[in-house]
């Protein structure tokens, strides 16, 4: 008699991980959750490193994971070979320099079946490799994907859940055809909103979205990135990513260039104002705004 099919999915799509990947696949196979519920789904994007090698040394260690090769280099493009191999009905997504919660998948399992959303996603906490930065607000966390919306489940009506712990069902997927490919990371860049763009198609086409805090995972957050000119360039790249949603959907108001331009000037004053008043806080969090109307002005 054939094994029945594993209800959820679990997807990490990888490029150049190797030194990652095993501990987040470490967190997967200890999930509370009954390992014939679910399968993990591991997407190779053209590494180069030897996250292939570590991806096979788990596929033959347990039966529930297996590893695909995707070519089309960029994360929309891994994310929707990954759904599209799945054979469960609820497919996660989880980054991979991430790690899960014991009970995540078993959380996961438990709202979609007493709230019945269409997608859910769950809270995003930190793991700082080195001390966090003291010019870091808490306003750029969200460049680093934490998220932490409300310790209430709720339902929501706006985009707000992130792509590294989101959770949607197969058949809507396959519904609205997955995720844009012209939107989200490619191989050297820092753009995103691929999985706001989603959100939204989800909420026009009536879909219901669910906020889950205890499908817990915890995001890494390399010492690399914890530098300014780090977050200079992710903010440009915010802008350029703002700017090309606004062209996909229709029904949210872009902004005009002038009015961009006046932003910009604003932002050029409060920093050589803030500068002659010794404010670092408040020049830094100018400098990041900054970075992303110059990113959205030059894309628009």
């Amino acid at each position: 008699m054939p094994a029945p099919e594993p209800k959820i999915s679990v997807v990490i799509c990888t490029y150049n991980r190797e030194n990652f990947l095993r501990k987040v696949l470490l967190s997967l196979v200890e999930q509370t959750l009954n390992q014939a519920l679910y399968e993990v789904l591991i997407i190779n994007n053209n590494s180069t490193d030897n996250t292939q090698a570590v991806a096979e040394e788990f596929v033959q260690r347990y039966k529930n994971i297996k590893v695909f090769n995707e070519s089309e280099q960029g994360l929309s493009h891994a994310r929707n070979r990954g759904w599209k191999e799945s054979k469960g009905e609820i497919i996660v997504f989880l980054d991979d320099d991430a790690v899960a919660c014991k009970d995540w998948l078993e959380s996961y399992l438990e709202v979609f079946e007493n709230h019945k959303p269409d997608c859910a996603g769950g809270r995003i906490e930190i793991e700082w490799e080195t001390e966090r930065p003291k010019w870091l607000s808490d306003t750029f966390l969200k460049f680093l994907g934490h998220l932490d919306l409300s310790d209430t489940p709720q339902a929501l009506t706006k985009p707000s859940l992130f792509g590294g712990n989101l959770a949607i069902r197969k058949e809507i997927l396959q519904e609205i055809n997955g995720f844009n490919t012209d939107m989200g990371r490619g191989k050297s860049d820092l753009a995103g909103n691929e999985e706001i763009e989603l959100q939204n198609r989800l909420i026009n086409s009536g879909k219901t979205i669910y906020y889950s805090p205890n499908s817990k995972i915890y995001h890494f957050a390399a010492s690399s990135r914890l530098k300014l000119s780090w977050f200079i360039k992710r903010s440009y790249w915010q802008g350029v990513s703002d700017a090309k949603m606004y062209k996909f959907e229709t029904s949210l108001k872009p902004n005009n260039k002038f009015k961009v331009t006046l932003n910009i000037l604003y932002l050029l004053k409060n920093i050589f104002v803030n500068i002659l008043r010794r404010n670092s806080d408040k020049t830094i969090s100018d400098i990041l705004n900054l970075s992303r109307e110059l990113g959205y002005f030059i894309t628009n």
